[in-house]
């Protein structure tokens, strides 16, 4: 079901059906200048559907190395890990996520986020610093709105990644809004994309937006080094790092987005 949108893309595609909007240009070619102080940068899409961040990807990679974030989940099984291999494992860096075995297998959300551990991403912060990856990763917690009936906006939590990234290695973040035209969530099957019927006649406008870089002092960076120092044995560490992930993540990166957020082209 989470397919439905991309798969429909890729056929109007075809058809010479789709238009796409791109804004913020100088943004991007900004972001993706190699410079002493702009080695790796952290690019943070929307997620609005599922065809976002390999958009994103395959324009980024023309200009930087890029890796991806995925949820181990969709590694789970041979089969899904086929399409990662033929691109290359090594381009791909997994968040930890498990099953929740008291749900329905086949259900959108049988999985879940384990608590944010920074340590896991001391690999991928080596790459960002000393061989300047850019990375692919979503905006927000992709399963904070479910069970909630939604209108196809961004969701209020933020993911943690983004910022940690950016905090952890002082790498510049840039925001990526993109928008299908007529795409709404279905408030029947909650996290699931539903398209307009008359979205599906004539041509649609697909909207890119790359936002305006933000970059964390050298304050800010130093100060989440000492909480992160601390998280490792202490709960009001954990606590306190958490709040400045969310903080972090939700006004400068998910608030660029609700601004840009395109209304009417939604619906």
């Amino acid at each position: 079901r989470r397919l439905r949108v991309p798969l429909e893309l890729v056929t109007d595609l075809l058809l010479g059906n789709v238009g796409v909007d791109v804004e913020g240009v100088g943004n991007l070619l900004k972001a993706t200048k190699k410079t002493e102080e702009n080695k790796g940068v952290i690019f943070a899409t929307s997620h609005l559907t599922d065809v976002d961040v390999s958009t994103v990807a395959s324009v980024v990679s023309e200009f930087r190395h890029i890796g991806v974030t995925v949820a181990s989940t969709n590694m789970g099984l041979w089969h899904q890990r086929i399409p990662y291999k033929l691109v290359g494992m090594d381009n791909f860096f997994q968040v930890p996520y498990v099953r929740d075995p008291s749900v329905e297998k086949d259900a959108i959300d049988n999985k879940y986020a384990l608590p944010f551990n920074g340590d896991d991403y001391l690999g991928l912060q080596e790459k960002i610093t000393d061989s300047g990856l850019s990375v692919i990763t979503a905006a927000h917690n992709p399963m904070s709105n479910i069970g909630i009936k939604n209108d196809g906006e961004l969701p209020e939590k933020a993911g943690k990644l983004a910022p940690h990234l950016s905090l952890a290695t002082g790498a510049t973040i840039i925001p990526v809004l993109m928008q299908v035209e007529g795409q709404k969530r279905n408030p029947n099957q909650l996290n699931d994309n539903a398209i307009h019927l008359k979205w599906l006649l004539g041509k649609k406008v697909v909207r890119v937006v790359f936002g305006e870089t933000i970059k964390p002092s050298p304050d800010e960076v130093e100060a989440y080094a000492n909480v992160s120092r601390e998280a490792s044995y202490s709960k009001a560490a954990r606590e306190e790092q958490c709040r400045i992930l969310e903080a972090f993540g939700g006004e400068a990166i998910l608030g660029y987005m609700r601004d840009k957020y395109d209304l009417v082209l939604a619906a």
